[in-house]
């Protein structure tokens, strides 16, 4: 599921528009809390998806993504992310 969806977000960062101007905070906060969003309601199994959901926007709080100029490194970034998450069994 991860790969997934590490693979949708390159795709969509990819097939997005050249920006002109750099990437702002309001994109990459209305990004995060779709896939946020998008992970919770409907990965397999709803309360890991809640817990990682939960993870990714902590991170994202902590300044975990703030690197991000532009779509495609925010995509790498949130890829790395959720493959990094490790879930308490």
């Amino acid at each position: 599921m991860k790969v997934l969806i590490g693979g949708m977000l390159i795709w969509a960062a990819n097939n997005l528009p050249a920006q002109e101007e750099p990437f702002a905070e309001a994109e990459k906060d209305a990004i995060l809390e779709q896939i946020a969003t998008l992970i919770q309601k409907t990965y397999a199994f709803p309360e890991l998806g809640k817990e990682i959901s939960e993870k990714l926007r902590s991170e994202y709080s902590s300044g975990a993504f703030s690197s991000a100029r532009e779509p495609v490194d925010l995509a790498a970034q949130l890829t790395a992310g959720l493959k990094d998450i490790r879930l308490e069994p």
